[in-house]
């Protein structure tokens, strides 16, 4: 009876022991990992659309700079696209008002950092904004979309 009870206790002993010696090697394979590195910050940018005013204005909140010369912007209401898309940098386009602020205008010198916004004005010979409509902006950098904002006015 002896030799049993000893087999029972040495039996938990080395289960104990594996099940330390596992999770240890686990434990170590996990922490020898380091997450990557992101590559590229995101850039996190919001929009307002003002229907009286008939102006978007977009808002760097955080990420890396931009390059206005590289962007591209597209903007829908209610799916549709406007008319006339804006080029950016412009300072005076078809269907927008003369002299958009910000990395917009021609005149902008530098990148787009977090904390400026820029804003463009259509023109009454492009897409009218009216109260209710849903309006998709798309910004992209060198064709790489960079965010996509949907709001409703």
């Amino acid at each position: 009876m002896r030799d049993r009870g000893q087999s029972s206790v040495l039996g938990v002993v080395l289960c104990l022991a594996i099940v330390l010696v596992l999770v240890s090697i686990v434990a170590g394979t996990l922490l020898a990992f380091e997450p990557a590195a992101p590559t590229e910050a995101s850039v996190h940018i919001t929009a307002t659309v003002d229907s009286t005013e008939q102006t978007i204005a977009l808002t760097h909140h955080s990420g890396r700079p931009l390059e206005p010369e590289r962007l591209g912007l597209r903007i829908s209401v209610n799916g549709v696209p406007i008319d006339h898309q804006p080029p950016i940098p412009f300072f005076a386009a078809k269907g927008f008002a003369s002299g958009p602020t910000g990395p917009f205008n021609a005149a902008f010198r530098g990148r787009w950092h977090a904390g400026t916004t820029a804003t463009i004005g259509l023109a009454s010979t492009n897409t009218r904004i009216r109260p209710g409509d849903q309006v998709t902006i798309r910004l992209f950098d060198n064709e790489r979309i960079v965010e996509r904002i949907r709001i409703s006015v």
